[in-house]
């Protein structure tokens, strides 16, 4: 797909911060909008390669957590449906829905007439139908066909949950929305790019499969620009989550500072014996935060996301 240097939350042109091979086959670069802190890779994988890797690499997180992660997204759709009063006898619509645990939660909430997943992983759907007993459809939101017969009554909550970070084309994924569905509520998670943006703009970044990284501004500014009004908003999670790709790259700056200090000295003076040891700790105190780090991961659970309601109304 052709680069793209532009942030599409502010149309500010971005600064490249790194370069990046995604899915082994794109050679990519990773820009950072100064305005919106909103952090893209640019140029993208074809859709057909996505669907290769995917197909190849899917994985997922435990049942346990996928439960846990749904429950505390449910409570916070129904307390807020009914905060703003925003009606009843909805259809819930989720892509990329994996196993359809948000589904199923969504499914008992009061005002929820309907949910449904759809989701691309057809063993995942397959298991949702089987285990779960729910209405699952298999797809993706740029190729599915909307709207079907059951998708096009009653008014509509559209989610996806973690999703757009994923998409090589979101402008397009929310026209289809908003061609298909017209009056709807839309409700987003992502990972908070206030804290994961600065990490995929590391220099050995890892995290190839992310080709967006919102901040809550940039999001705002991105669904405002596209004729949704926001209704609310909010960050979760624990900063602490990223601690450890900072440790490394810190434990790997540190080490470099005391090599180069002592191959540039002939002899070692008493104020450089002192600056040595100085770095010396830093060293080892990053090697155990990095060490506690690894036998103690952080919880996905405590990944920092933002959540987003919004609704548009087709003028």
């Amino acid at each position: 797909m052709e680069p793209k240097s532009l942030c599409i939350g502010c149309d500010t042109p971005g600064k490249k911060v790194n370069n990046i091979i995604l899915f082994d086959v794109v050679n990519s670069s990773t820009y950072l909008c100064e305005n919106c802190g909103l952090v893209w890779r640019s140029p993208l994988p074809s859709p057909q390669q996505i669907i290769d890797y995917y197909h190849h690499q899917y994985s997922r997180y435990s049942d346990r957590i996928q439960r846990k992660i749904a429950s505390q997204q449910s409570t916070w759709l129904e307390e807020n449906i009914k905060k703003l009063k925003l009606g009843n006898n909805f259809l819930f619509i989720e892509f990329g829905a994996g196993r359809g645990w948000l589904v199923k939660e969504m499914q008992n909430k009061a005002g929820i007439m309907k949910a449904v997943g759809i989701e691309p992983d057809e063993a995942a759907v397959n298991w949702g139908k089987e285990s779960l007993g729910l209405s699952m459809d298999c797809g993706f939101v740029d190729s599915f066909n909307l709207p079907t017969e059951h998708y096009n009554s009653h008014q509509k909550i559209v989610a996806f949950s973690h999703v757009l970070e994923h998409l090589s084309d979101p402008l397009g994924a929310l026209n289809k929305i908003k061609a298909g569905f017209h009056e709807h509520i839309l409700f987003l998670e992502v990972p908070d790019g206030s804290l994961e943006g600065p990490v995929i703009s590391l220099p050995e970044s890892s995290l190839g499969e992310h080709f967006w990284s919102y901040t809550q501004k940039s999001l705002i500014l991105f669904l405002e620009k596209n004729g949704y009004k926001i209704l609310t908003s909010r960050t979760t999670g624990k900063k602490s989550y990223w601690q450890k790709y900072f440790m490394d790259q810190k434990f790997l700056a540190i080490q470099d500072e005391i090599l180069k200090q002592i191959y540039s000295k002939k002899s070692i003076g008493k104020m450089e014996f002192f600056q040595y040891g100085k770095l010396f700790l830093s060293l080892l105190n990053n090697f155990l935060l990095t060490l506690g780090l690894k036998f103690f991961p952080p919880s996905r659970l405590d990944l920092p996301s933002i959540q987003i309601l919004a609704c548009y109304k087709n003028s």
